[in-house]
C-alpha cells in the first residue's frame, strides 16, 4: 500500500476517536498532505462531520468514505490516491472476527491509535486491546483523551496505560471548543483561538513524523 494507513480504534463510543481522526485529517491538509478518511463505524458519524463540513463550505476539504472492518482492505483500495488514510473504527471490538481483523489491520498499519478516558472499567478494555495488539507485532499508542487536569485518576491512568504500552507524549484535555467544532464540521487544530488546539497541533506532529509523512515528503 502506498498510502501511509493511521487507525484510530477503541473499544466504546465516547472516547474521542472521532474527533482524533478529523483534527489528524484537517492537520494533514494544512501541511499539504493529503489525507482520506475512512468511516468504519455503522452510525457514520464521521461521514456526517465531514458532510457539515462541505455543506458550510469550510476549506480546507475532507473526504471521508464509507467502510468496514471485516471489509478494511476494499476500503483502502477504494480511497483516492492520498498519502495517509485514516480509519476510524466502530467500538466494541471484542468478537472474534473482528479482532482477528483488528490484528490484520492494526499490523498493515503504521500506527494504530487508541483514545482513552482515564476511567476505570473502560481503561482497562482499551489497555488490554492495546497490549494485545503491541504483543502481536503492531506500532500502537494510547492518547488520554477528556483530561483534567489535577485529578489524581489521571497520573493513575498514565501508569497503568505506560505499563500496557506505548502512550503518546501529548493529551487531549477536555473543553467544550471540541465538541462544539465537531457538531460544526470544523476542528479545532485548524483554529488556534480554540481550547485543545495546541494538543492536537502536537499530536499530528508526532503522528506525522513518526509514520514518516511530511509535506517535503507528500506524493
Amino acid at each position: 500500500m502506498s498510502a501511509r494507513l493511521v487507525v484510530v480504534a477503541g473499544t466504546k463510543g465516547g472516547c474521542g476517536k472521532t474527533a482524533t481522526a478529523s483534527n489528524l485529517a484537517v492537520a494533514a491538509h494544512l501541511e499539504g498532505i493529503s489525507a482520506v478518511g475512512v468511516d468504519c463505524d455503522p452510525q457514520e458519524s464521521w461521514i456526517t462531520w465531514a458532510a457539515d463540513r462541505a455543506q458550510a463550505g469550510q476549506q480546507p476539504a475532507v473526504t471521508v468514505i464509507p467502510g468496514r472492518l471485516a471489509g478494511w482492505r476494499d476500503a483502502v483500495a477504494a480511497v483516492p490516491s492520498a498519502d495517509l488514510v485514516i480509519l476510524d473504527l466502530a467500538p466494541g471490538l471484542e468478537r472474534g472476527a473482528e479482532t482477528l481483523e483488528l490484528r490484520e489491520l492494526a499490523l498493515a498499519a503504521r500506527l494504530t491509535l487508541i483514545p482513552a478516558i482515564p476511567e476505570g472499567p473502560s481503561l482497562r478494555k482499551l489497555a488490554d486491546v492495546g497490549a494485545a495488539l503491541k504483543h502481536a507485532g503492531a506500532d500502537v499508542w494510547f492518547v488520554l483523551n477528556k483530561t483534567i487536569a489535577g485529578r489524581a485518576i489521571l497520573e493513575d491512568a498514565r501508569g497503568y496505560l505506560s505499563r500496557r504500552g506505548e502512550l503518546a507524549g501529548v493529551e487531549i484535555p477536555m473543553r467544550d471548543a471540541i465538541h462544539r467544532a465537531m457538531d460544526a464540521g470544523l476542528a479545532v487544530v485548524e483554529d488556534d483561538g480554540l481550547g485543545g488546539h495546541q494538543q492536537f497541533r502536537e499530536l499530528w506532529m508526532l503522528v506525522a513524523a513518526h509514520v514518516g509523512v511530511t509535506a517535503w515528503q507528500a506524493a
